[in-house]
């Protein structure tokens, strides 16, 4: 739609058909993921999974066949570059997202001491 207005098209559209259509799309596609960076240097690239249990944790050779979640970690520019995809199938929709990504950083820097610190959630509006 941009593009054709942008080009000049007359579009036929209605702002409640768009806004059902859009957020229909989302929640059939929903997913989350985030990156964080490090100050550790990172030469090589990985890739790991986590679980919950009920805290998140690194996953085992065990349990990786049901990853809640899956992520990279190789260099980035300031060292270490962090990108994490959670499996919609186990995070609830609607509750703000911050705390648990802020949950999952934690672990990730303990582990691969990435030189973030503590992180903080936004408060939840």
């Amino acid at each position: 739609m941009h593009f054709a207005s942008i080009e000049g098209l007359a579009l036929d559209w209605r702002g409640e058909e768009l806004e059902r259509l859009i957020v229909s799309a989302g929640d059939t596609t929903r997913q989350l993921s985030f990156t964080a960076m490090g100050s550790r240097p990172i030469t090589e690239s990985e890739s790991f999974a986590l679980v919950r249990d009920p805290t998140w944790r690194l996953a085992t050779e065990a349990d990786a066949h049901l990853p809640q979640s899956v992520g990279t970690l190789g260099p980035g520019p300031t060292g270490a570059y962090v990108r994490v995809g959670l499996n919609p199938a186990h995070y609830t929709v609607g509750p703000a997202a911050g705390p648990l990504v802020a949950e999952v950083v934690a672990v990730l820097d303990a582990h691969f001491e990435l030189g973030i610190g503590p992180l903080t959630a936004a408060q939840d509006l």
